[in-house]
This record gives structure tokens, sequence and C-alpha cells, in this order.
């Protein structure tokens, strides 16, 4: 008997070393948590809509991290509630931490008021500071010219813009 219970009590032990050594360790599960598709927000402020998100797929994760791995289209609304900027793009992502948004891919932002427009492959939104910027390749188009550089740092309605490292040719007004 005694012979029996010796070898169920290192066959129970045989068996549970592999997870012994996982005792006491945080499992990361680094899979969407969340998923949700044909998604639309609205962000409103004294009930009046100032953006809103739109995307075919979101996923959120444990740390509440999101990606857009399908594409994104933001837009941005003026005080009397007029759409006033669009911002597409092929994938995104939210970093909680730092609260910022990355867009990547055909990333165009378009000025609707003024018919500018923004094309670059790399852009960061920040919400709270309510600014663009990319320090990536960036093509303005105007109603008058095209604008080029490198680097891009603007307001999220892209009414005004400040190209980092201008390259080309530009129209000065005196």
């Amino acid at each position: 008997m005694k012979r029996y219970l010796g070898v169920l009590l290192l066959t129970v032990l045989w068996g549970c070393k592999d997870g012994l050594e996982n005792v006491g360790k945080k499992e990361v599960y680094d899979e969407a948590i969340i998923k949700a598709f044909n998604l639309k927000i609205q962000l409103s402020d004294s009930a009046k809509l100032k953006i809103q998100v739109q995307a075919p797929l979101q996923l959120e994760f444990q740390n509440g991290n999101q990606e857009y791995p399908k594409g994104v289209t933001v837009e941005f609304y003026n005080a009397q509630g007029k759409k006033t900027t669009r911002l597409t793009s092929e994938a995104g992502k939210y970093n909680k931490s730092t609260h910022i948004y990355t867009v990547w891919g055909n990333v165009v932002v378009r000025n609707l008021e003024k018919d500018d427009k923004l094309e670059t492959d790399e852009l960061h939104w920040s919400p709270h500071a309510q600014d663009i910027y990319t320090s990536k390749k960036v093509k303005i188009t105007t109603p008058t010219e095209i604008l080029e550089g490198n680097g891009m740092r603007a307001k999220q309605d892209f009414m005004t813009y400040k190209i980092t490292q201008p390259t080309g040719k530009f129209t000065v007004k005196k």
C-alpha cells in the first residue's frame, strides 16, 4: 500500500512540476478583449457634436490600447456644428498611456472650409492638445499651390499648420 501511495505521490508531483515554475507570475493576455464592428463614436460638448470617429473594426486590449486595423475616419466639427475637417487612414492605434492616436497608410487630412489637403504616411493626433503632427514627409495641396516638407504640426481642424523642414518652391506673400 505504501508503495502505491509513493507512486501516486510521485505521479502527482511529476504532473505538477511544469505548473510550479509559473506560480506567482502574471499572465499577459495580448489578444483583443473587445472587438467592435462598424464603430461610430460621437463626442460632443454642451450638446454640440465636436468629433466623430468611424472604423470598420476596433480592437481593444487589456491595457486599454486600441487598434483600428481596417482603417479609421475622424471628422471634426466647429462650434456651429459644421463639419470642418476629415482625417482618413488605412490603419491606426490609440495608446492609452500617452493618450495619442497614431494613424498610417495613405493618411489624408482635408480642411473642408479652405479646401486644403494634407498627405503623409503617418500622423499623430493628441485630443488633449487638439493638434496633429508628424515627422514624416508631408505634401499639402491648397487651391493655389503644393507645399512639401519633412515634419508638420497643425491644429486638429487643419486651419493653420507649420511645416518643420520645408522643401521645394514656395510663394511668399509680402
